[in-house]
């Protein structure tokens, strides 16, 4: 019970990277760059995001939801990284950039951990999920904003700090999250004894059915 509930709440944090968005403004007061300048650094998250999608998706069957995530979550942390550090356009290009490939691998897996973990519930945790993202998103992208505008702290630090959460996320997702909820071995090694046991009865059945057809012969 605890592992479905820690996956659940898991599967939600993907929304940490919709912090990035937070730091438009005093970048632009730090270095005078113009709307037009930060709006190419979306289209080029949009793009690679859009991109990705379908890469996910091949990982997820191939390698399923928590090498996905797990992946995600790292890279994440790697675009926070050079996001503190950057002081070009070119190196803010590339952190977006990096966000771009890190969300789609970050947040599609949840849909997958839910169908495999609640069955019957998937519907309505699926709800929850979604709403875990939308909400989060809301708390992350107001919390970086918090830090990145106040004059004694800084977008280098709101970055950094995200940075470190979506690292400990990705080292928490690959400990807690499973793909597969775990099989009973015990049921499955009755119904393994009751299917042996089946075969031979209808091999003893098949030995005496024999033995009565050969009968008349032997006489």
């Amino acid at each position: 019970a605890w592992r479905r509930r820690a996956q659940l709440q898991l599967t939600s944090f993907g929304c940490v990277l919709d912090a990035f968005g937070s730091y438009v403004q005093p970048l632009t007061d730090d270095f005078g760059w113009s709307r037009v300048e930060i709006n190419i650094a979306m289209t080029i998250n949009f793009v690679v995001y859009s991109l990705m999608g379908p890469v996910v998706g091949w990982a997820l069957d191939k390698h399923g939801a928590r090498i996905t995530a797990t992946v995600g979550l790292a890279v994440g942390a790697v675009g926070f990284g050079v996001m503190s550090l950057q002081r070009s356009l070119p190196a803010y290009y590339v952190a977006y950039a990096i966000t771009g490939l890190a969300f789609p691998a970050a947040t599609m897996p949840s849909g997958k951990v839910v169908s495999a973990w609640f069955g019957k519930k998937r519907g309505r945790m699926m709800g929850l999920v979604g709403a875990g993202n939308n909400f989060g998103g809301l708390i992350a992208v107001n919390i970086s904003s918090l830090f990145a505008r106040s004059p004694n702290y800084g977008w280098e630090y709101a970055a950094g700090m995200f940075a470190c959460i979506s690292a400990t996320l990705s080292v928490l997702y690959w400990l807690v999250v499973r793909d597969q909820p775990p099989t009973d071995t015990s049921s499955a090694a009755v119904r393994q004894a009751d299917q042996l046991t089946g075969q031979l009865e209808d091999a003893e059945g098949a030995e005496e059915r024999t033995g009565l057809l050969e009968s008349p012969t032997n006489t």
